[in-house]
């Protein structure tokens, strides 16, 4: 029986280069309006894993059901991904950036002015190029375009990369937000002590395998040793 709590489930998850598995019968249920946060060790295919899981790259084998259905073309309208570099239009300024993309996706310019009150940039800012920024602000830039046509599933890696201490309280924070908004969502992050400050859930993955999978309770009990912990499931 499917459990319809889970807005996402994956069976046996296999990519395979020539000879060499970079993924490897990866099982994954994820909860309707929660946010899953991936540890991983580098060298774990971390990004290979959430291209397929956006549909960037394809699969070699699965069993999938999203949004309670056999995966389908329709599906992919729900689901948003920000995966490695962000892609911008760095010639032209951050709004528009936002209309480009808003028109990319059908989507109304009062989006793009609901969006500019949420990160209160001035107009000054907006109208400046994109090739200007730091690299914290084009990622900063890149979130919000995940966000201009509602989706109901986003994935975001390393959302917090570049970001100083104010831009991540932000992030943090919108992630933290999204649940409440019927987003369900996957962050990958290397940032033990960050994490609970936004997830529900948080998985440690190495070679191919989920080690371990922690409600944001059970984690916060294993506070005080998170590293030692995180060291040895991962070893």
């Amino acid at each position: 029986m499917q459990n319809t709590e889970n807005i996402l489930e994956i069976k046996n998850l296999t990519k395979k280069y020539k000879k060499l598995y970079a993924i490897k019968n990866i099982n994954i249920n994820i909860k309707k309006w929660s946010v899953y946060w991936f540890i991983w060790d580098n060298g774990a295919w971390k990004s290979t894993t959430l291209k397929i899981l956006a549909w960037i790259i394809w699969k070699d084998s699965w069993e999938i059901n999203i949004f309670w259905k056999p995966w389908n073309i329709d599906a992919l309208a729900k689901v948003w991904s920000l995966v490695e570099t962000p892609v911008l239009y760095e010639k032209n300024t951050w709004r528009e950036n936002l209309e480009i993309f808003a028109d990319l996706v059908w989507q109304d310019y009062k989006k793009v002015d609901e969006i500019f009150k949420l990160i209160k940039l001035n107009k000054t800012a907006q109208k400046k190029l994109v090739w200007k920024y730091s690299l914290w602000m084009k990622q900063r830039l890149a979130i919000w375009v995940t966000l201009l046509k509602n989706p109901e599933f986003l994935i975001l890696d390393e959302p917090t990369n570049w970001l100083d201490i104010r831009w991540i309280r932000d992030v943090r924070n919108l992630i933290a937000d999204l649940s409440e908004h019927w987003i369900t969502v996957i962050v990958s992050s290397h940032q033990l002590y960050e994490i609970q400050k936004a997830c529900s859930h948080i998985w440690v993955i190495k070679s191919w395998e989920i080690k371990f999978e922690w409600t944001i309770k059970q984690y916060m009990t294993l506070w005080d040793n998170i590293e030692d912990i995180y060291l040895k499931i991962t070893e």
